[in-house]
């Protein structure tokens, strides 16, 4: 039985892979930019019970996730390997729930809208569960080569983030100016529409996930049976104390606080974006998915950019440069916000260009953060042999959840104090639309901040995965003896 390099991974098998991610953001993400704008101005619900919705259920997908990902890498199952079944169902229960969740009947009670929107929302992080541990640890397994991991990262990436950008030009559609409605962003029948197109492409995309990476079981799973023999026996009491465990080791405290603190400021920027482009800057629903879009699209076309760079150099310090990129665009939005009153309409066509430099700079938060961890997960399994990857990647998404979780509440507990009242629809006070521009500029520089300060600790470098590298990433290719 000889060591050998995994061989590449084929651009379409890529593609398939990475439409997997198309599949979970494009109703995620859809869930994410509407729901709190949806339960406060369509729903008239108040923002401290919004926050506590979505913070509970986010709390919820979070401390499922580690036990998504025990069960995961403990499965045995010829058929469907340790991932691919999974995966299968929460797809079918994404697109199923997410409809329901946006079918909340107005004649309902306040108190029964939000427990709907409750129980819908916690029902639907169950699923995403299902997809989304296993999916990011089928991802890492896919490949044991040190740039490789980065490229897989970077189709996910991609397609996730075309995802992202899907609800915005759904939004343009379903969501236009009518004369019923000047603002179309506060049409409740169009959240609807769109979850139905969503709901579509989560079931296209994910089925071509599943049948495009099927063809890979069979060395998973000869991995997994070489793993049998080998393995130390895991239980989930271990994985509970490797979990806290994981912050005494530097590397990892790095990168699962970093990623944290970065993805806080996406909830700043989703759950308080359409607030403030609606309430403080005035734009129409063209006009919020045009902005949207371009924030979108500078994240895609940086993609190559963020490979070539942490390629030249190092993943952290082509991480920590787009992070500062991120700072620089909110303190010309913040100036913006100041010269708005002497801007006027040139305020939107200004924006167009700092959207997309701000989404060049969150690009390489979505691929190169989650290599820097794919990396370290490597390391452990050159080491060990035992099979951790599903787990080890729960954590990182449990740490980040309960810290959007708490920003969640934050968040909605700060719309009540500055008195935003969803039954003024367009009429907010003065001091409302300033403290929504300060909420959202300040909330995510200072959590972008708190993200560089953490991901400066990361000290793998290229030289550290060599020997891995060279070695297939310790992974033995049991169909090569």
């Amino acid at each position: 039985m000889t060591a050998k390099k995994p061989a590449m991974i084929k651009w379409y098998g890529k593609l398939f892979y990475g439409a997997g991610n198309l599949a979970y953001a494009s109703v995620s993400q859809t869930m994410s930019s509407f729901i709190m704008f949806f339960g406060t101005s369509i729903l008239g619900i108040s923002g401290t019970l919004m926050g506590l919705a979505i913070a509970l259920s986010t709390m919820w997908d979070a401390f499922t996730d580690p036990v998504m990902g025990y069960v995961s890498d403990r499965k045995k199952s010829y058929l469907w390997g340790r991932r691919h079944g999974f995966i299968i169902i929460g797809i079918f229960g994404m697109a199923l729930f997410n409809i329901l969740l946006w079918s909340v009947p107005n004649s309902l009670t306040t108190d029964a809208k939000f427990v709907w929107l409750l129980v819908a929302l916690l029902i639907m992080e169950t699923f995403n569960t299902f997809v989304a541990t296993p999916y990011t640890a089928l991802g890492a397994e896919l490949s044991g080569d040190y740039h490789e991991r980065t490229v897989i990262q970077s189709y996910k990436s991609v397609f996730y983030l075309i995802g992202l950008v899907i609800p915005s030009i759904l939004m343009s559609i379903f969501l236009k100016d009518t004369p019923a409605f000047p603002n179309g962003q506060l049409n409740p029948a169009g959240y609807l529409n769109i979850a139905y197109v969503t709901s579509c492409i989560c079931l296209v995309c994910g089925v071509i996930c599943f049948l495009g990476t099927y063809s890979h079981l069979p060395r998973l799973r000869a991995k997994a049976e070489l793993e049998a023999k080998t393995s130390d026996k895991l239980n989930f009491k271990k994985v509970i104390s490797e979990f806290f465990g994981m912050f005494k080791r530097k590397n990892y405290r790095a990168i699962i606080l970093g990623h944290a603190m970065a993805l806080i400021s996406s909830a700043f920027l989703t759950s308080t974006g359409m607030h403030v482009f609606t309430y403080t800057f005035g734009f129409k629903s063209a006009q919020i998915a045009t902005l949207m879009a371009m924030l979108i699209l500078g994240s895609i076309v940086s993609q190559p950019l963020w490979i070539y760079i942490s390629k030249k150099t190092e993943k952290k310090p082509a991480l920590i440069k787009s992070l500062w990129i991120v700072i620089l665009c909110m303190i010309v939005l913040f100036v913006i916000f100041l010269l708005r009153n002497y801007l006027g309409q040139a305020i939107f066509y200004c924006m167009i260009p700092l959207l997309f430099m701000c989404g060049v700079g969150m690009g390489a938060m979505y691929s190169v953060s989650p290599s820097m961890y794919n990396d370290l997960i490597a390391i452990d399994y050159y080491k060990t042999r035992t099979e951790k990857t599903a787990t080890y990647s729960s954590f990182m998404t449990l740490s980040y959840k309960i810290s959007n979780a708490v920003a969640l509440i934050v968040i909605g507990v700060l719309l009540d104090v500055i008195k935003f009242d969803s039954a003024n629809n367009l009429n907010q006070p003065e001091s409302v639309k300033i403290s929504l521009a300060v909420m959202f500029i300040f909330g995510i520089i200072l959590s972008i901040l708190a993200a560089i300060k953490m991901f400066s600790g990361y000290e793998i470098t290229k030289t550290d995965l060599a020997q891995i590298d060279k070695d297939g990433d310790g992974k033995i290719d049991v169909l090569e003896e």
